[in-house]
């Protein structure tokens, strides 16, 4: 695991129970799976800011500590241009529920790797498991797109400020109630750069991602 864990992972995101599952060809306990996808989506957003992170990371769990790092993982309100905004963290929790955009990033990975194998005759269909090959496509594109709706805000809000950077949508937030809005990842660090330069002063770089239809494009 790596700040999230099996526990988030419910409703759309259910795992098959057996403790081996089909990864990549091999079997190997989806907890691995976790700690490798997650830390590779905070590396490519963070940058070199990442390891700054990964200090308090202990065994897998994020150890609050004080510093800007526990606004990033656990979520915070904040005030920019008279304006707030809500960001809910890499991990939250709403009543019994536990929510986690690095839940759906490692889900949508693992079902990558599901839906298409590379063997050594060409690509081949991943096995199936507990019926996951039924409808896995579309199954595939729901989950990535609500990742990227969290992950760097939803392009079909209207009342969004949509820009291009390096030639892919960015929305600035995905939803709002009663003045108060909702922000994605990416929005919150952009609002607050200067909390997650690296100790070399370099900006995270905040890597995009497009979203994808049942065609694959």
């Amino acid at each position: 695991m790596y700040i999230t864990d099996e526990s988030y992972f419910i409703k759309e995101l259910t795992i098959p129970t057996d403790n081996n599952i089909d990864v990549a060809g091999t079997s190997t306990p989806f907890e691995a799976y976790i700690d490798q996808e997650a830390r590779l989506l905070l590396q490519s957003l963070l940058g070199s800011s990442f390891g700054e992170l990964d200090a308090h990371v202990v065994s897998g769990l994020y150890v609050t500590n004080g510093s800007v790092w526990d606004a990033f993982v656990l979520g915070t309100n904040y005030t920019k241009n008279g304006k707030t905004y809500i960001w809910k963290g890499l991990i939250y929790e709403e009543g019994v529920f536990l929510g986690s955009l690095m839940a759906y990033w490692v889900y949508s990975k693992w079902l990558e790797f599901q839906l298409s194998q590379q063997t050594g005759m060409g690509e081949a269909k991943g096995n199936a498991i507990n019926s996951m090959g039924i409808n896995a496509t579309h199954r595939y594109v729901s989950i990535w797109n609500k990742f990227i709706t969290m992950y760097q805000g939803d392009i079909t809000d209207t009342d969004s400020t949509l820009t291009i950077i390096n030639g892919v949508p960015f929305v600035d937030y995905f939803g709002g109630d009663e003045g108060q809005t909702y922000v994605s990842c990416v929005k919150f660090l952009k609002d607050n750069i200067d909390d997650y330069r690296g100790k070399n002063g370099g900006i995270p770089p905040l890597k995009l991602y497009e979203a994808k239809n049942t065609l694959g494009i």
